[in-house]
């Protein structure tokens, strides 16, 4: 993960409110789709378990984590199917 994909996600995972989950606040979304958008933006090569782990690392609950995690899988696939209909 390139630094700044990695300083972008650790801004989300440090400030996010976690008990808003399955929600985020509108603030935390926005730091959740700046990260989204940089991965895609810079085609970065990011799996999903480094996002899983380092979300762990911020102290997220497993399930937390997951769920997160699945809309980072989802966010990315829509990004492509966008890109390739363009």
């Amino acid at each position: 993960m390139r630094p700044v994909s990695v300083e972008l996600l650790r801004s989300f995972a440090g400030i996010a409110n976690r008990t808003d989950l399955p929600t985020l606040h509108p603030d935390d979304a926005k730091r959740w789709y700046r990260f989204i958008v940089a991965i895609h933006r810079d085609k970065d090569r990011v799996s999903a378990s480094e996002v899983r782990e380092e979300l762990a690392r911020a102290g997220w609950r497993p399930e937390q984590a997951e769920t997160l995690t699945g809309r980072f899988e989802f966010a990315l696939d829509l990004l492509a199917y966008y890109d390739d209909g363009r």
